[in-house]
């Protein structure tokens, strides 16, 4: 164990129990009774935004007592792992030569330390801080999600601090045949999601409970790495309207066959790299990983209403090889440019035209001005068979709508 000034650190790690940040917004769910029948499809993700339970933090001198300090600099030769945490005191940290990990370039994919109490007690507490690849452009609240649904936990609470940090507490049934009760907390850090897990025995966790929020919220990562958030690049249709979109989506051509009427395409294509055709299709039944339409429609002069307009997004949807179908019930709050007088925003079941095809949802949001209409169409895998691609293209459409800027034909 490193050397350390113990009594400088807890009063600073004390003094971030009280500053830690809470940048978690509450969604307004309320929904307007809806005209017409909409589609309860079954929802994975239907209740995990539970908060998490309030559970108080060893004082100072609780701290004192049963606590000890680690500090790790540059575990397995990636500084950009190291980390800092209070441990129980009587606990055991694994020798170096049990830590199973592998290098990917200068990162480690595994673990990063361990740590747990008296091997000779019926079951024991641990704590394992381990290192995950980031493979898409997400939250760690998103990450955390899609880690928690996969390894089968009941979810008891969920805290996002900032994009990068997000901690969770959930129930696992009969690992080693044992229940545990785990407090997680995940930071990403670059290229690399750090995850730091609180193992408890379910019936010792009321004993253990402080500890274990202790030990989450003490958990730091020394050394940051910039994460890659996409830039965010503005274009500009011809003069009617200003939008941003992510980098890594590939932008296509402005169509301006009808001048009043002008449209473009955006592709998520990581998936095939470039190869796809302008319509964002690698052949005639795999689609990309997500396409965004962009219309504008000058009303005056196209003589047509907003909802024959949303009905020619659903015909371009089902072009693209995407039929809409029934509309989705969601909780999802749009921001939308503060110029615009409608602002509506509807999600529709997707059938792909192959009986390969994932599964789809058709997003359109569709705003008005005093002289055109303007409408965001999104085709994206659902999130039940595509998580992450649906996590990214969820972002990027979020991104688009809310920086939108119509531009008046009218002004001097």
């Amino acid at each position: 164990m490193k050397k350390f000034n113990f009594l400088f650190f807890l009063t600073i790690f004390l003094c971030v129990l009280n500053i830690f940040p809470e940048n978690v917004q509450a969604q307004d769910s309320t929904q307007k009774p809806e005209k017409e029948i909409i589609t309860q499809k079954k929802d994975l993700y239907e209740g995990f935004n539970i908060e998490m339970p309030n559970i108080p933090f060893l004082t100072k001198e609780e701290i004192i007592e049963k606590m000890q300090f680690f500090e790790k600099k540059k575990p397995s030769d990636d500084e950009y792992s190291g980390y800092r945490v209070f441990i129980p005191k009587n606990w055991y940290e694994a020798p170096e030569e049990l830590i199973r990990n592998t290098t990917k370039g200068d990162r480690i994919i595994g673990e990063v330390g361990t740590y747990y109490s008296n091997p000779n007690d019926i079951a024991k507490s641990e704590v394992v801080i381990e290192a995950h690849e980031l493979e898409h452009n997400i939250s760690a609240k998103n990450w955390l999600l899609k880690y928690i649904l996969d390894r089968g936990y009941v979810l008891e609470g969920i805290k996002e601090y900032e994009w990068d940090r997000a901690e969770a507490l959930g129930v696992i049934y009969q690992n080693k045949n044992i229940d545990y009760k785990d407090r997680i907390v995940v930071q990403i850090n670059g290229k690399r999601v750090i995850v730091m897990t609180y193992s408890s025995p379910i019936y010792y966790w009321e004993d253990e409970k402080a500890l274990q929020a202790t030990v989450a919220k003490s958990f730091k990562i020394l050394k940051h790495e910039q994460s890659f958030q996409n830039e965010m690049l503005t274009y500009d249709i011809i003069g009617y309207a200003e939008f941003m979109y992510p980098e890594n989506w590939k932008l296509g051509v402005l169509n301006q066959s009808d001048f009043d009427r002008p449209s473009l395409k955006l592709i998520n294509f990581e998936d095939y790299n470039e190869d796809l055709d302008e319509d964002g299709r690698k052949d005639s039944k795999v689609l990309s990983k997500g396409i965004i339409n962009i219309q504008v429609v000058i009303f005056e002069n196209a003589g047509t209403s907003l909802a024959d307009e949303i009905e020619k997004q659903k015909e371009l949807a089902e072009n693209l090889g995407v039929k809409p179908s029934a509309k989705l019930k969601h909780d999802f709050d749009l921001v939308f440019p503060s110029s615009t007088k409608v602002n509506k925003f509807d999600i529709y079941e997707g059938i792909g035209n192959s009986s390969s095809s994932s599964n789809y949802e058709v997003w359109i949001a569709y705003m008005q001005t005093d002289e055109a209409y303007y409408l965001v169409t999104m085709l994206t895998p659902d999130r039940e068979t595509r998580y992450f691609a649906w996590v990214e293209n969820k972002s990027a459409f979020e991104a688009i709508v809310s920086s939108l800027e119509p531009i008046s034909f009218y002004e001097e």
